[in-house]
């Protein structure tokens, strides 16, 4: 038996290099049974688990023992889209003689919903591919990071963008797709939460005890025999373009739905200077109000302010709502760093633009 999917070829591997010591039909049929399940890697060459360590540590060694053991060279055609020749020697090979890098390096993995592209010394990474529109859990075995956007100039590094609307307590935004503009320079995320408010039972449908079932609403659990009640649903639909610039990025937010409070998170890597921002009391954050603010390391400089026609909420006070998933139990999802945050309402547009330069120059 197995638990999480690379357990199967840790499990088989173990299982051949037995049966190489002590043959036995028993144990070469058991691992004829895992293997005709199929490796669970995509089109873009990443596994359902999406770990570089179960990659590197634990499905690509078994995969490679499997391929060996079991005469079935087709198990190495998966491995070599994430080998590690550290990890098993058999993969090295003479490197081609050294090429330049290019000037623009992209590359976009529909299936995992990620986008990079480098640019000189500028690197832009955007994510959509997150389980929680799927699941609706943070868990284990799926992709939970509420990180859509990461971005660095040389030194200067902003390690995470996130933003987080106040709707029952789901925390933070988590796009469940991800789609790449037509002339190639940016990417559309999306993200619908839907939850609401549940009616009172009908006389027919009324315990003479007061005793109802206990089941999962998908936020809680409570004795409220859930299925059988009239939801009042409530909807919000999350919206957030990236779009490439000269010298950096535009990010939109667009909701339709709730009127509600929402917070954006920027975190820059610590060793630089934030400037522009004030301290947010009791936090470990800053808010960003108005004009232009910067992070910089050394020469290398990313700025950040409101684009033209954005509505911007300087006597308010951000809240950047982690979710009742982490609170509940005293956990916190926190991204370590120099915290920004910013406040909005969703039903106000707000565009940040973010560019990168030196300080000697213009950003």
């Amino acid at each position: 038996m197995c638990t999480p999917p690379n357990h199967r070829w840790e499990i088989a591997s173990a299982l051949a290099r037995i049966d190489e010591l002590w043959p036995d039909a028993c144990i070469a049929g058991r691992v004829d049974d895992w293997l005709r399940e199929g490796v669970d890697i995509d089109a873009d060459g990443f596994y359902s688990e999406q770990s570089p360590n179960y990659a590197a540590y634990v499905s690509n060694p078994s995969l490679l023992t499997l391929a060996r053991l079991t005469a079935r060279p087709e198990l190495l055609d998966p491995v070599r889209h994430l080998a590690e020749v550290l990890v098993e020697p058999m993969l090295a090979r003479t490197l081609p003689p050294a090429a330049p890098q290019a000037a623009v390096d992209e590359a976009f993995y529909s299936w995992v919903g990620l986008a990079r592209r480098r640019n000189g010394r500028d690197t832009l990474t955007v994510f959509g591919g997150g389980d929680f529109a799927r699941t609706r859990r943070i868990a284990s075995g799926l992709a939970n990071s509420a990180v859509f956007l990461r971005m660095r100039h040389g030194d200067a590094i902003l390690d995470a963008m996130r933003v987080s609307p106040q709707f029952f307590d789901l925390g933070a935004f988590r796009a469940g797709s991800i789609e790449q503009h037509n002339d190639g320079d940016g990417f559309v995320l999306r993200e619908r939460r839907a939850s609401g408010y549940y009616q009172p039972l009908a006389a027919a449908k009324l315990s003479r005890t007061g005793e109802y079932d206990l089941g999962d609403e998908g936020r809680f659990f409570g004795s409220m025999s859930f299925p059988r009640r009239d939801l009042s649903p409530i909807v919000l639909d999350t919206t957030v373009s990236v779009d490439e610039v000269a010298g950096g990025v535009d990010v939109s937010m667009a909701f339709d739905g709730v009127s509600t409070d929402y917070a954006i998170e920027l975190v820059f890597r610590p060793g630089g200077v934030l400037e522009g921002v004030t301290a947010l009391p009791g936090t470990d954050a800053a808010v960003f109000a108005d004009g232009t603010a910067r992070y910089s390391v050394g020469d290398d400089v990313i700025e950040f302010r409101a684009a033209p026609g954005s509505v911007l909420l300087p006597g308010r006070r951000p809240r950047f709502d982690e979710g009742e998933m982490f609170g509940y139990v005293g956990g916190i999802d926190r991204i370590p760093g120099l915290r920004v945050l910013i406040a909005g309402r969703t039903d106000a547009p707000f565009t940040l633009e973010l560019r990168t330069g030196t300080a000697a120059g213009p950003v």
